[in-house]
């Protein structure tokens, strides 16, 4: 009994696992006939339906020494008729590259997409390319893999100015108080030293060829995910930080072709005025608005609140008085910068279209800051 009933048992699972391993080859050699059935030589797919068929008939009857010949013979009539591809490997990560590239640009097209904050407008919100001392131990600054570990993380890069020539050094009086940089000449020379470094030198002091002037790091503008589709389903709401192109806009009066960022402060119908440092809408006091209220009640980083023309000056074309007000035209909207003093917004430009906008700015997602994560 026990003679007679192990070879069975053998057979039995010998056969099952032969099957097993004759679908998944019949699978994939009927899928390499039917895909070049039309252009395949004749004699080639007459032989690749006898190895079909030959390892069937081996699986059927559990013989594994002809079972090894017909899968043999299957794979070299298969790939006579689906012959492999040159640089199969390389074609491979070519067609995973344009695939997941494909699902980037239909996701920054359509849902997030990524931007740069290129000037200081919306500080202390957010934050283009600006310069400060550097606070960081002396290796943070000296040792190339810990820079590098330094700017990924925070986006800062070290800077040293330092005298071409000798001479005695002084400020130059005329440059405005709220321009970005100091005017320094040393002797025939002159240097632009970006405010928020640390200065090495004195007005009237004498500098030697070499001499550093001043240092400090370069931090890079803040990156930002903007929502390409939330405005679809509800309408920009007052107080949201938004983006918009300026394709097409005057170029006398803003950067042509380019992406600007402001606070939406005025939607269509609404009625704006400003008397710094408060901005009322249609009559009521901006604190009522997330974001609008930072700016007005001067919170920490927010100085000196909403200004008008009486503050600025003649180039303000809209609330140029404490007085006047704007009614905001239909499929138009009013942005300011959080940095009412120096921002070149609705008040300089006018309203922005309806079509212009791309979205509300969402998330900082570098360089990681106090302002990384959601944008308020």
């Amino acid at each position: 009994m026990n003679q007679i009933g192990f070879p069975m048992v053998r057979n039995f699972f010998l056969r099952r696992r032969l099957r097993k391993r004759a679908e998944a080859l019949l699978s994939a050699a009927r899928l390499a006939r039917k895909m070049r059935e039309d252009i395949a030589n004749p004699n080639d797919l007459q032989r690749l339906v006898a190895a079909e068929r030959a390892i069937r008939e081996a699986a059927d009857r559990g013989e594994e020494s002809a079972f090894q010949q017909a899968e043999a013979e299957l794979e070299q009539a298969a790939e006579r008729v689906y012959p492999k591809r040159p640089f199969a490997l390389v074609r491979e990560w070519v067609e995973l590259a344009v695939v997941a590239l494909a699902v980037a640009m239909g996701f920054r097209t359509y849902f997030f997409q990524p931007f740069k904050i290129p000037t200081g407008s919306m500080q202390p919100t957010l934050y283009g390319v600006h310069h400060r001392a550097d606070r960081w131990p002396a290796p943070f600054r000296e040792w190339i893999p810990l820079r590098i570990v330094r700017w990924a993380l925070t986006g800062e890069r070290p800077l040293e100015i330092r005298s071409r020539s000798s001479g005695k050094a002084y400020f130059d009086p005329r440059v405005h108080p709220r321009a970005p940089v100091h005017i320094l000449h040393v002797g025939a020379s002159h240097y632009e030293i970006p405010k928020g470094l640390k200065l090495h030198v004195h007005d009237g002091e004498l500098v030697v060829d070499g001499q550093l002037l001043a240092s400090g790091v370069v931090v890079s503008g803040d990156h930002i995910f903007v929502n390409r589709m939330i405005w679809n389903f509800r309408r920009p709401r007052l107080g949201e930080v938004m983006v918009f192109h300026t394709h097409g806009m005057n170029p006398a009066e803003i950067i042509p072709n380019t992406h600007y960022i402001k606070r939406l402060v005025g939607r269509p119908g609404d009625v704006l005025r400003i008397a710094p440092p408060v901005l009322y809408v249609n009559g009521e006091h901006g604190r009522a608005f997330p974001g609008i209220r930072n700016v007005i009640e001067g919170k920490p980083g927010y100085e000196g609140g909403y200004q008008n023309g009486r503050t600025l000056g003649g180039e303000v074309r809209y609330l140029k008085t404490d007085e006047e007000e704007y009614r905001v035209p239909n499929h138009f909207y009013f942005g300011l910068g959080d940095n009412s003093s120096n921002s070149r917004d609705s008040r300089y430009f006018g309203p922005i279209e309806e079509r212009r906008l791309l979205g509300p700015a969402v998330w900082v997602y570098w360089p990681i800051s106090e302002r990384w994560g959601i944008i308020r």
